[in-house]
């Protein structure tokens, strides 16, 4: 199975979920947004949060709109081994 960051995953109900690329791009959003959310509010938690929600807004909708252009064109992937066999069977 070749690792295919922008390809579409698609699940047991054959919906196409969001790319490796979009799942990792979240996880680095979330923790770049928390780090700065508090070295800004100096550790206020509160305001830590809110920062956190703004900057994390911002940031995943920039990031997946550039995502985005580059795997509309792919061929999604299988969730698990299971789901490509049934749907070869088919």
């Amino acid at each position: 199975m070749s690792l295919n960051l922008l390809s579409p995953i698609r699940n047991h109900d054959g919906i196409d979920t969001p790319n490796n690329a979009s799942r990792i791009w979240f996880l680095l959003v979330l923790i770049i947004s928390l780090i700065l959310s508090w070295r800004i509010s100096k550790g206020d938690i509160v305001m830590v949060s809110i920062c956190t929600f703004i900057f994390s807004t911002v940031l995943l909708n920039l990031g997946w709109l550039f995502i985005v252009r580059p795997s509309s064109n792919k061929e999604p992937i299988f969730l698990s081994q299971s789901l490509q066999k049934t749907k070869e069977e088919e």
